[in-house]
């Protein structure tokens, strides 16, 4: 095997560890892995992704961002790089940023990805609109994007659409019965409506899921004094 040959090989091989490491929670590990494997190479655009995932995983969003944007720079058409710098943009809070990124791919694999991104982002902005127009394109892209529809009733039960809300709700527990956000919401939107009982059953749900949810309990709580009230009355 030439040196070129084996070069490729040990950067392979330096990749697939910093995956392994990541998979097993030894982050700092990993990114060690993954900069060896990069500085083999001299290139390394899978290691600059590992390490972008790692940085996610730990919530180093300027890192993660600073990844992706090495990809991007000697590949600009990378769909994957895209999206993950979109996504480290919304939890910076760039959400004008992250459309601009969002708006400019195409992609066949998994298209309802950035559509949703774009829904959260412009719902964020208070586009209400664009907001709407994005999450249904995600879901008629792909009808089992919980997250599409979780955004969907939101934005619905902000714009007063109760009933248009829970029907997304209810689709999207159908589909994802252990899904904590969607149980609260539709907590939320039964509470509103005062039907207290079907919020209750909803936070006892939502709770069974996840019962160290702070918001989540503070809303069960709400739930159960409203009920309280309404049973004296």
């Amino acid at each position: 095997m030439n040196s070129a040959g084996k070069r490729s090989q040990l950067e392979t091989l330096k990749t697939a560890k910093g995956f392994a490491l990541n998979a097993l929670g030894r982050y700092e590990d990993a990114l060690k892995a993954f900069e060896s494997s990069r500085k083999v190479s001299g290139n390394g655009k899978t290691a600059c992704f590992g390490k972008g995932l790692v940085f996610a995983q730990l919530g180093e969003w300027e890192k993660t961002l600073k990844a992706f944007d090495v990809i991007l720079i000697s590949d600009p058409g990378n769909t994957r790089a895209s999206i993950m710098k979109a996504f480290a943009l919304i939890r910076l809070g760039e959400f004008e940023k992250a459309i601009q990124v969002l708006e400019g791919i195409e992609t066949n694999d998994n298209p309802d990805l950035p559509a949703c991104l774009l829904g959260f982002s412009y719902s964020r902005l208070e586009n209400s609109e664009k907001a709407l127009r994005a999450y249904r394109k995600a879901i008629e892209l792909n009808p089992k994007n919980i997250y599409a529809r979780n955004g969907l009733a939101e934005l619905y039960f902000k714009l007063g659409n109760s009933m248009g809300a829970l029907k997304e709700l209810e689709t999207s527990i159908t589909e994802s019965p252990e899904d904590a956000f969607s149980r609260c919401l539709k907590g939320r939107i039964e509470l509103e409506e005062q039907s207290c009982e079907n919020a209750l059953e909803s936070f006892r749900r939502a709770l069974a899921i996840d019962a160290e949810d702070q918001k989540l309990l503070l809303w069960d709580a709400y739930a159960r004094y409203m009920y309280a009230e309404a049973s004296l009355d």
